[in-house]
């Protein structure tokens, strides 16, 4: 099943970045893969992974359910979803 394929693959990818140390490696290698991706692939990661953790944090923020150890991203996806709410990104 695709859905279970991807949860897994998402569960293997926070486990790798919760690790201490190697956060530049880990920014680094997202990036680099991300971009030699299609750029359809890219539009798609951005709208069905960026955005909804975006709005997540958002939400977050908006009910105080967060502590110290998110609270700066809960405050960021905040500023960047007043700002993007509206964007399109739409499958092209």
């Amino acid at each position: 099943m695709q859905d279970a394929n991807f949860r897994d693959a998402l569960n293997t990818m926070f486990n790798e970045m919760g690790m201490i140390g190697g956060e530049k490696e880990t920014q680094q290698a997202v990036a680099e893969v991300l971009k030699t991706q299609h750029r359809t692939i890219q539009q798609a990661f951005m709208r069905n992974v960026i955005m909804p953790a975006i709005e997540q944090l958002a939400q977050q923020h908006a009910s105080r359910c967060y502590d110290l150890r998110n609270e700066a991203s809960c405050e960021l996806a905040a500023e960047i979803h007043a700002t993007a709410k509206t964007a399109m990104l739409p499958f092209i």
